[in-house]
């Protein structure tokens, strides 16, 4: 071969090479079966316990299961039975599990499981069935045993209850800390500053496992183009390129900010309520952010009886002569906005003679004692969300109960979301809706500052991310292919 001739040969050997590098090199980036998301700090455990903290409810949804969802065309559907029903009535339920599901290694979602389940469901219920009974069903020349259940009244609320996950089926490990579910994934490991999930059951083209980052890890790269999922972080903590390199959603949340007045004083209640200018504020607590969807209650704009504005305030002579020279805390989670906030509130203190003292936690230590009791606070700053078009998501931890964010409890609030709990369609809970928020406006415990609107950020390369089932905010990386 003339050497002109080799030359040309060498080359193109040389460029097919290289381009099999290049393919290769994006072909094992683009293969990586690994989900990374940062997180702003862990819960204490992973159990149905902290389905109500947002970072919490993230984790439920890939390693817990509830019994039931309901779908787009609002049906009740279940991966963990392989058949149920129910009669007109909604008195008798008969469920037949899926005894093939496991928890972990060598724990299976057996019947004596499923029985202890229902059982103690019905007690948090706080409806006493009439009989609870196993039998056989043959379907389709299969035999599989069930559980029914009779209730002596209607309880046309019960299979909903089942769809919360702070009611999913779940089974204690040897470390305290963690639980398992009847997800996809389990927990592999844990520490403060990283929990890995790995699925159950390898799939070709899903991700096979996940890392969950603490963004409070000064090791964490945020530059770290494997990461795909920065949207728990704080606005104002994304890194820049996301705009650029990701496919961006624009996604209203269903989730509030507020400010919880834990303050058993009714008069101290009533001048921050009244007194608390809430753009100043918010300004101050949320230093680089622009633009503020106002509400007038709990409730975020897409739920009936949300209202877009301001609550009414009315900051008098009156309320300010009650006050003067007291002292109260506000726990501070945030760490970008100390002096923003520190700042209002020695010009609160120069205004009306009230000093608010300010004490700054990591969110690690906000996320562990937000719902304990007594609280460590009289003033905090809390987001109320739900995965669900569902009330009582954003009144629960108002009512009193053990797991709540105040210390004053309010027994019409309690019994009225037992009435909206017991209320099957939307529209008929709205009445319950507008007492509850008169009970709020009435003894000031929680004052409304903003809607959370932000866009989420998520690699091109992704495929099944929606609105829906399987939500942007808190995507079921099961269901996710690469």
């Amino acid at each position: 071969m003339h050497t002109y001739y080799k030359k040309i040969a060498i080359a193109f050997v040389f460029i097919l090479l290289l381009s099999l590098i290049l393919i290769s090199s994006s072909c094992s980036r683009y293969k990586d079966d690994t989900w990374d998301a940062v997180l702003l700090g862990f819960p204490a455990k992973i159990s149905p316990e902290v389905a109500g903290v947002n970072m919490g409810l993230y984790i439920l949804k890939q390693t817990h299961e509830p019994l039931f969802r309901i779908n787009d065309n609002g049906q009740y559907v279940s991966k963990l039975l392989l058949e149920w029903n129910r009669d007109d009535h909604f008195k008798t339920f008969t469920f037949c599990p899926n005894t093939n599901l496991i928890f972990s290694e060598g724990k299976s979602f057996d019947l004596d499981y499923f029985k202890s389940y229902l059982n103690n469901s019905l007690k948090k219920f706080n409806t006493a069935p009439s009989e609870i009974s196993i039998y056989e069903s043959n379907t389709n020349k299969n035999t599989h045993k069930c559980i029914q259940i009779n209730f002596q009244k209607p309880s046309e609320y019960f299979l909903t209850y089942l769809t919360y996950y702070e009611n999913a089926p779940s089974l204690k490990s040897k470390d305290e800390r963690i639980e398992y579910g009847l997800g996809s994934y389990w927990v592999d490991s844990m520490d403060n500053m990283k929990i890995i999930l790995k699925r159950k059951k390898s799939e070709s083209g899903k991700f096979n496992s996940i890392i969950l980052h603490n963004f409070n890890d000064s090791s964490l790269n945020l530059n770290d183009r494997k990461i795909e999922d920065f949207n728990r972080v704080l606005i104002a903590q994304l890194p820049s390129w996301l705009a650029k390199e990701y496919t961006s959603y624009d996604v209203s949340l269903l989730q509030t900010v507020n400010l919880v007045i834990n303050v058993k004083d009714s008069n101290l209640r009533e001048f921050i309520y009244n007194c608390i200018d809430i753009n100043s504020f918010r300004h101050a607590f949320v230093p680089n952010q622009k633009d503020f969807l106002s509400i007038k209650n709990i409730l975020p704009i897409g739920l009936r009886q949300a209202q877009e504005g301001l609550p009414k305030q009315e900051c008098n002579k009156h309320i300010r002569a009650k006050v003067n020279g007291k002292s109260i805390t506000f726990l501070n989670w945030k760490d970008d906005n100390i002096e923003s906030l520190t700042n209002y509130l020695k010009n609160l203190k120069k205004e009306f003679n009230v000093n608010i003292k300010l004490k700054n936690v990591s969110l690690n230590e906000f996320i562990n004692v937000v719902l304990t009791k007594p609280h460590p606070y009289q003033l905090t700053v809390v987001a109320l969300d739900t995965v669900r078009p569902d009330y009582s998501a954003f009144y629960y931890y108002l009512a009193g109960y053990k797991d709540c964010l105040t210390d004053i409890e309010i027994p019409p609030i309690k019994a009225t979301l037992t009435n909206i709990q017991n209320t099957k369609e939307f529209k008929d809970q709205l009445p319950f809706v507008d007492i509850i928020n008169k009970e709020i406006e009435k003894n000031k415990i929680i004052l409304p500052l903003y809607q959370e609107m932000r866009k989420f950020y998520y690699p091109p390369r992704i495929k099944g991310l929606m609105l829906g089932e399987n939500y942007l905010e808190y995507p079921e990386v099961s269901e996710l292919e690469i």
